[in-house]
C-alpha cells in the first residue's frame, strides 16, 4: 500500500470512490461536485488530497486543510482532517490509519510541532470515531449543521444594525 498525493488524472476515480462510499455516520450521504476538486474554492491556506493505493488500485482518499486560527486566546496554525473516504472493499486493511498517518506528519510539516489538529466526524461513525481515538487528545462536543438555501436578495434593513467587514483588531 502506498498513499500520495493525488493528481488532476485521479479526479473519476476519486469521483467513482467518493459515489461508492457514502459517510458510515448516522445520515449516510456523499458529496456530489459538479467542478472539478481543484477549482472549488477554500477558505484555507494549503489544501492537500491524498489518494491510498492497493496494488495500483485507488482503495481511499482524504484531504488536509491548513490555515491559521485563534486558538484559547492565540493564534496558532490548524490543519483540518476531512473527507476521509475508504472504498468498502478495502475497509478493516489499515486504509484509513495510513491516509491519517500521512496527514499528521504534513499537518506536522506545514504547521509545526503545536498545530491544532481537528476533524469533524458524524455522529454513528464508529471507524472514523476509532481511527480519531488514535490522535486526538480530546473529543469537543456536539457541533449541528443546518443547511440553510442561499438567499435570493439581501436582507431587509433594520433600524440600529450596521453590517461592514470586521477590522484586522476585532
Amino acid at each position: 500500500m502506498i498513499v500520495r498525493e493525488a493528481k488532476p488524472e485521479d479526479e473519476a476515480t476519486l469521483a467513482a470512490l467518493a459515489a461508492a462510499s457514502p459517510d458510515g455516520g448516522t445520515v449516510g450521504f456523499r458529496p456530489e461536485h459538479h467542478v472539478p476538486e481543484d477549482k472549488i474554492a477554500r477558505d484555507h491556506e494549503i489544501s492537500e488530497q491524498f489518494v491510498a493505493e492497493v496494488d495500483g488500485v485507488v482503495a481511499g482518499t482524504a484531504r488536509l486543510d491548513v490555515g491559521g486560527c485563534r486558538f484559547e486566546g492565540d493564534d496558532a496554525r490548524y490543519a483540518l482532517l476531512n473527507s476521509l473516504k475508504v472504498h468498502s472493499d478495502y475497509r478493516g486493511r489499515g486504509v484509513a490509519a495510513m491516509l491519517t498517518d500521512q496527514r499528521l506528519l504534513r499537518a506536522t510539516e506545514l504547521g509545526g510541532d503545536d498545530v491544532v489538529t481537528l476533524a469533524y466526524i458524524q455522529a454513528g461513525n464508529a471507524a472514523s470515531l476509532a481511527n480519531a481515538r488514535r490522535w486526538a487528545t480530546q473529543v469537543g462536543g456536539r457541533l449541528v449543521v443546518a443547511p440553510v438555501p442561499m438567499r435570493r436578495r439581501p436582507p431587509r434593513a433594520m433600524a440600529g444594525l450596521t453590517v461592514r467587514p470586521a477590522a484586522a483588531a476585532e
